[in-house]
């Protein structure tokens, strides 16, 4: 079962030459190991594309050096609240990193150098932002369903059917 998608937003087609497409390649399949879809998105339409028709998605990743990755993140702040967003730095950015504007850093929950950790350890920390932002969601909706008989739909009213399905 997917427990949600991830947006890995990324100028480069993640199949393509070099160590870092590998790399994200690597981060999208270890991504999809903890139980997540990777969607990718090589163009700022692309990625606008994504965040206007996944419902659920959990956590993005955006490239810095993505056309439009400004764009992109302002689309996530409008239409999302809490989703960890991390911010994808190309290797050796370290000076950018001063550069970006203050709005950026308070919208990305954290930064990422692909080329300076394992594939491993960076989709933990993405499906760990993404399970915690699932789980708080609707925090409801996963006490209501867990002590719902399986012959009730949640989506019913108990009254409206005569049946006592939440019963705590």
């Amino acid at each position: 079962m997917v427990g949600g998608t991830v947006l890995l937003a990324r100028r480069n087609d993640p199949g393509g030459s070099g160590a870092g497409g590998e790399q994200m390649r690597r981060i999208g399949q270890a991504v999809a190991g903890h139980g997540f879809e990777a969607r990718w998105a090589a163009t700022e339409a692309d990625a606008r594309a994504v965040l206007r028709t996944e419902a659920g998605l959990a956590a993005a990743l955006v490239a810095w050096d993505l056309p439009g990755s400004t764009a992109v993140l302002r689309e996530i702040g409008r239409r999302f609240t809490g989703l960890p967003v991390l911010l994808v730095m190309a290797d050796g950015a370290d000076e950018e990193l001063d550069a970006l504007p203050l709005w950026v850093a308070e919208t990305v929950s954290g930064y990422v150098w692909p080329l300076e950790d394992t594939p491993a350890f960076i989709a933990g920390r993405i499906a760990a932002a993404a399970r915690t932002y699932r789980e708080t969601l609707l925090p409801w909706w996963r006490r209501r369903t867990a002590t719902a008989p399986s012959s009730c739909s949640p989506w019913a009213s108990p009254r409206a059917s005569g049946a006592r399905c939440w019963t705590p």
